[in-house]
């Protein structure tokens, strides 16, 4: 019996050893080695007890082998940490009525940037490294400002009212009035790490008198612009494409020649959501948003749930718009602005924030695609609180208890 008991408890040990020592290190066989200096090593006797079987050197081989399997293994999980890098944290930007921050991606532990100001909606560009604003900076009115991730100001221009990063390169559309202009900015640092920047103007169609918003084609080439053109007073805005490079602007068929405002590009490349009249120029009908063939006006589709939008954006995979406009079937809530979010595939529409007695803003996506950042109306002052909503589930977060408008860092 105690043979018996004494084999089992070898074998146990061996296959400790084993599975021990192939985790371990794999250059160090350990359990071989035990079982050589099993083999090899002389019978013991015990007092009254015979011939034991498991040798009594095999305490040490145990010993030996633990230590050795305990050093490699350590020393294996001590490198593979030391190797592998900490993941990058995105940085929240935040534009307020006391300054521009900056903090973590969920709020916390926000650092001042500056207090002038206010400061509304940031923007990053599209790698991560550059954030772009429009503030009110005393008397001299609206001033664009580029910080780096790192807080140094790149840049400075005033006169700037809407601005788009393109998704490709480090080039920033602008634009201001009242005399229409649309410029491609590129900041950066010179080499000995002072602000630099190129300045090119875009060629806009004749008798352009006023820009109604802008954006970029998803390869950066070219811009959707609507533009008020002619001399006619009561013209309204219709859609151009604008080249990057400067070329001449191109007037786009179709549905595009219909009063058109606030372009969005889809990222596919293929659409462009625009803001129109429901009744097609009539300008008592309400407006909605209405989906564009980029080359061809053809409209494609409509989202008539909600009315009177002021923002649009699509999710980066190009399957949903979010949009902040009134709810028109609903007399109660038709001054309570907020956020919608409208699915292409089966044309529905889903309410993500409730605002009894206020408003709230769209601002955008998060860069992964899995929430909304929305700015939120407070009491009757007009102060503004930054909220980041679920899109699944419309759960919300707060961000910023003063925020126009945040931006989160989109990483490599």
């Amino acid at each position: 019996m105690m043979t018996d008991q004494l084999d089992a408890l070898e074998r146990m040990l061996e296959r400790r050893i084993t599975a021990r020592a192939s985790v371990a290190s794999r250059p160090v066989d350990a359990a071989a080695i035990a079982r050589a200096a099993i083999a090899t090593t002389p019978p013991r006797r015990l007092f009254g007890n015979g011939v034991l079987p498991m040798r009594a050197s095999f305490a040490w081989v145990v010993v030996l082998t633990l230590l050795v399997a305990a050093v490699a293994g350590g020393a294996v999980l001590v490198g593979a940490l030391l190797r592998a890098p900490a993941p990058p944290l995105s940085l929240l930007a935040i534009g307020s009525s006391g300054g521009f921050l900056f903090a973590n991606a969920d709020g916390s532990d926000p650092r001042q940037v500056t207090n002038d100001g206010p400061y509304f909606v940031p923007q990053w560009s599209a790698d991560g490294t550059m954030v772009a604003t429009t503030a009110v900076i005393g008397d001299e009115g609206n001033m664009l400002t580029i910080f780096g991730a790192d807080g140094a100001r790149l840049a400075r221009i005033p006169g700037v009212t809407d601005l788009r990063w393109s998704p490709v390169a480090d080039a920033l559309a602008i634009s201001g009035f009242p005399e229409p202009w649309l410029q491609v900015l590129s900041p950066g640092r010179g080499s000995s790490g002072e602000a630099a920047a190129g300045v090119r103007s875009l060629s806009l169609p004749p008798q352009s008198r006023r820009i109604l918003g802008f954006d970029w084609a998803p390869d950066g080439r070219r811009l959707a612009v609507a533009i008020v053109t002619g001399a006619d007073p009561d013209a309204r805005p219709t859609l151009w494409l604008v080249p990057a490079d400067g070329g001449p602007a191109e007037a786009v068929p179709g549905d595009g020649r219909l009063p058109t405002s606030f372009p969005a590009w889809s990222p596919d490349g293929h659409r462009i959501a625009v803001m129109t009249d429901r009744c097609d120029g009539d300008r008592d009908c309400p407006s909605i948003v209405r989906i564009l063939d980029a080359d061809t006006g053809v409209r494609r589709a409509e989202v008539e749930q909600v009315w009177e939008p002021a923002t649009v954006r699509w999710s980066p995979d190009g399957t949903m718009l979010a949009v902040d406009a009134l709810m028109p079937d609903d007399s109660a809530l038709r001054q309570q602005r907020e956020v919608f979010v409208y699915t292409l595939a089966d044309n529905a529409v889903r309410r993500m924030t409730d605002t009894p007695g206020g408003r709230t803003w769209l601002v955008g996506w998060a860069p992964d695609g899995a929430s909304l950042l929305v700015s939120r109306e407070v009491g009757p002052t007009g102060a503004r609180e930054a909220w980041q909503i679920d899109a699944a589930s419309g759960a919300g977060r707060l961000l910023a208890d003063d925020a126009y408008g945040v931006a989160l860092q989109p990483l490599p």
